[in-house]
């Protein structure tokens, strides 16, 4: 498990819960609470010590014994995740006949017996004797019971969605043809969790019979591709993708390397990317790339290289693992194959393409168009600019990816259009009058605000006084991730003027402001403000928040000052903190104060 599992963790949990809307149940937060559990792997393990355990396998005997589904039943009224393995013990300590017999119970035949199947564990009302029901066929390898386990997947109700996982991984780990074809229905499954299973449970299959489903599930819109991709490459990693002679398997393994890179930043850690042997994936992606420049190979490529080069300046990893990293000098020279004119011309096309087709049928489902759209940005390509601003409305289906793009571009001409997006996408005004939230806050309406935070974003890249003006407002936000994202963006602004003159004094007042703000998350956009416009005139405010209760804010606060002092203003840094020494009660605090210290 990677080491920073507890800070992903948190992050996605609390990502999944601002995106949740107050009148959603709380069966909602289940779900996504035992998914995260199983994507992270925390499955419980077997202490047969221990009282609890003796007592569910004793209950398990019995109802064997008794031939009683329904005593069976009340046994499996356990936690999957944290039974899973321990169940795993009991069952298969089982005779043969023993086996038998806890087949016909959880799955009874309804030929023979309808009142018990009627009441059976894999039909029970209560979704986690189900979710174990399925969980230990699959343990017993009963093949037979695929044609019974996989109409439960169409169960729409909260409980019949909180045993999908478990049911649909069960028809996996059997590898039938029923379960193949039941689980094959849902590959497109609305909700984004539940495809992910999917795609998990038919990863189980042999890669030349599913290649086509797991490519149409990597191809499809889903929030959540950075898991989708780490289920997937637990059995098949990109390599074999990428050297199917299928292209749509090739592209399917671009697609898996864009989710992994995205789990890697994201949820999962630089662990990802070293057990799914992405480095070993570099050649033949940048050669398929050159070969036939398609949008999503040419993504994936550059994605790869980009996050090797980064990896290669990291002193963190082991020497072991960026011995396998090609020099810099090999990976700048693959960068640049990627931007050569006949690539660019291509992508060009691409998108010109692409646009038309969403245009004329209004087609979300492909992934094509959201790479074509991001490497316009990612390349800088100007002739671009006029197809991205032609698509530039609310109602256009991948937005935030043109909105993101049109910003990396940067020209004067866009910048009109963005700021009359913001206001038609959002109440400015409203949002800028309202009282400043210390918290995340729940938006009324989330896919607006996140265009509006993406063209904040966006501003950033626009060092003229109309952009500054605006962002300079929005500093004023009553969400503290768009006050956050306005500062960085101004102060991004600001850095792309030579002169830095664009409202000199209003700049320093925000980022005052934003150091003595309530919420966190703004103080750290502050601190890295001040950091990279050189405010040593902050010095004294900057200090202030060493003392802050959030561990990630103090420790910033020390490494922001320790930044402006590298930059020549170490003496005032140095007499700050040796004030600051004099006062300090803890013990760790002090001790890194006075590491500091000995530097200067």
């Amino acid at each position: 498990m990677p080491s920073n599992f507890l800070t992903s963790f948190v992050k996605r949990m609390r990502q999944m819960f601002l995106g949740m809307k107050e009148k959603e149940s709380v069966r909602i937060d289940e779900l996504v609470l035992e998914h995260l559990l199983l994507y992270h792997g925390l499955i419980g393990t077997s202490p047969e010590n221990q009282r609890e355990f003796k007592d569910v396998q004793a209950d398990i005997y019995a109802a064997l014994a008794d031939r009683s589904t329904g005593a069976l039943g009340i046994a499996l009224k356990l936690p999957p995740l944290l039974w899973e393995d321990k169940l795993r013990t009991i069952f298969q300590a089982l005779s043969l006949e023993q086996k038998k017999m806890a087949v016909d119970l959880l799955a009874p035949d309804e030929s023979k017996d309808v009142a018990a199947s009627s009441t059976s564990p894999i039909n029970h009302n209560d979704w986690r004797v189900r979710a174990n029901a399925a969980n230990v066929l699959a343990i017993l390898q009963a093949k037979q019971t695929s044609a019974k386990l996989a109409p439960l997947l169409n169960d729409t109700t909260d409980n019949g969605k909180l045993s999908f996982c478990h049911i649909a991984y069960a028809l996996g780990k059997l590898q039938t043809e029923a379960g193949k074809i039941a689980l094959a229905k849902h590959i497109q499954h609305p909700e984004a969790w539940l495809q992910v299973d999917v795609a998990g449970a038919l990863s189980f299959y042999p890669l030349e019979t599913i290649g086509s489903l797991l490519a149409q599930a990597l191809q499809s819109e889903n929030e959540l591709k950075d898991y989708m991709a780490v289920a997937i490459s637990k059995r098949h990693l990109p390599e074999v993708f990428l050297s199917a002679d299928d292209d749509q398997l090739k592209d399917a393994g671009c697609e898996l390397i864009l989710g992994i890179l995205a789990a890697c930043e994201h949820s999962f850690g630089q662990s990802i990317v070293w057990e799914n042997r992405l480095p070993e994936c570099l050649k033949v992606l940048v050669d398929q790339a050159t070969a036939a420049p398609k949008s999503i190979r040419v993504a994936a490529a550059l994605a790869l290289v980009h996050w090797l080069l980064e990896a290669g300046k990291s002193p963190a990893d082991s020497k072991e693992l960026l011995m396998i990293v090609p020099s810099q000098a090999i990976l700048t020279a693959e960068y640049q194959k990627l931007f050569s004119q006949e690539i660019s011309v291509n992508i060009l096309n691409n998108l010109r393409q692409d646009l038309d087709l969403i245009s004329n049928q209004g087609k979300r489902g492909l992934a094509s168009p959201r790479h074509s759209i991001k490497l316009a940005g990612q390349m800088r390509l100007v002739d671009a600019e006029p197809l991205l601003l032609s698509v530039l409305q609310i109602d256009f289906p991948f937005l935030d990816e043109v909105v993101e793009a049109l910003g990396l571009i940067g020209q004067p001409t866009t910048l009109p259009a963005l700021i009359k997006l913001a206001n038609e996408t959002v109440d400015v005004e409203e949002r800028n009058e309202r009282s400043k939230s210390k918290q995340p806050v729940l938006e009324d309406h989330p896919a607006q605000a996140k265009i509006y935070w993406t063209i904040l974003k966006a501003l950033g890249n626009f060092a003229d006084p109309k952009s500054a003006k605006f962002l300079l407002a929005a500093t004023s936000d009553f969400a503290p991730d768009k006050r956050a994202q306005a500062l960085s963006a101004l102060v991004s602004l600001v850095s792309k003027d030579e002169g830095r003159n664009i409202y000199a004094a209003e700049i320093q007042q925000v980022l005052s402001a934003g150091l003595h703000d309530s919420s966190p998350l703004v103080q750290l956009a502050a601190l890295e403000g001040a950091v990279r416009l050189t405010k040593d005139n902050l010095i004294n405010e900057m200090a202030l928040l060493l003392d802050s209760r959030e561990n990630t804010v103090s420790q910033q606060a020390l490494a922001a000052l320790s930044k402006i002092a590298e930059k020549g203003h170490s003496a005032g840094v140095a007499k700050i903190l040796r004030t600051k020494l004099k006062t300090e009660r803890e013990e760790y605090k002090k001790q890194r104060i006075q590491e500091f210290l000995k530097k200067w």
